[in-house]
């Protein structure tokens, strides 16, 4: 633990973040209102935990959590033609299990970003259409920070990563591809709503397993909602 002055990250309620990222060709651009907030402040604490290993970022998606879809559709020659429709099965997943979808400017600026990507293009043989090849992943976009320290200094960063994501690859006759690419996209994001329970509870654990004295008493009776 550090004692003193030290740096506190925290991320802003009022985090904006509308991102568009193409994830296969490495494109970002973010447009931020805070990317993040440094704090050269006094942490005040009533306690403090540190749980090595277990990523706690899972216990900040709750039931009021907004959730922001986002397609990246890098697909050609009309491999895949309804993204649209895939934005809305996905959004209703989301919603099924509870959580809101941020429908006006001012809800996307702090909600969490899922992004649907897709890049790929028909095969040929000559002149001969013969299908498609798609690559495609669902991102659901997590906050990350590093420390540095030297000399009784601290620098902390951070910025914007992956809290979940699962790819794959698919081809064949173009007429089924809408179909397959929609429920490639609705089975991920499935299994990511899966893993929401089942990593906040681990990471809930492991947070009790190290905890001491007042905080063991205080996670020991923490809920998850």
């Amino acid at each position: 633990m550090l004692t003193g002055e030290s740096w506190s990250w925290k991320p802003p309620v009022n985090l904006v973040v509308g991102v568009v990222m193409n994830k296969f060709s490495a494109v970002l651009i973010a447009s931020l209102g805070y990317f993040l907030v440094l704090e050269n402040a006094k942490a005040e604490y009533l306690s403090e935990t540190y749980a090595w290993g277990a990523d706690v970022e899972w216990l900040m998606i709750s039931s009021d959590n907004l959730f922001n879809v986002i397609i990246d559709d890098g697909v050609k020659d009309g491999c895949w033609t309804n993204s649209d429709a895939v934005k809305t099965a996905v959004e209703l997943e989301l919603k099924r299990s509870g959580y809101n979808i941020a429908n006006i400017e001012e809800e996307r600026f702090r909600a969490r970003n899922v992004f649907i990507s897709g890049i790929g293009y028909s095969l040929k043989v000559g002149d001969v259409e013969t299908g498609c090849v798609v690559s495609y992943e669902l991102y659901v976009s997590g906050y990350k920070q590093e420390m540095f320290f030297s000399d009784g200094h601290l620098a902390k960063g951070g910025g914007i990563g992956a809290l979940w994501s699962q790819s794959g690859l698919i081809s064949g006759n173009k007429a089924s591809f809408d179909a397959r690419l929609k429920e490639e996209f609705v089975n991920l994001i499935q299994k990511f709503l899966i893993a929401i329970d089942v990593r906040r509870k681990e990471a809930l654990e492991a947070i009790r397993n190290e905890a001491e004295g007042e905080a063991k008493k205080f996670w020991d009776n923490y809920k998850l909602d």
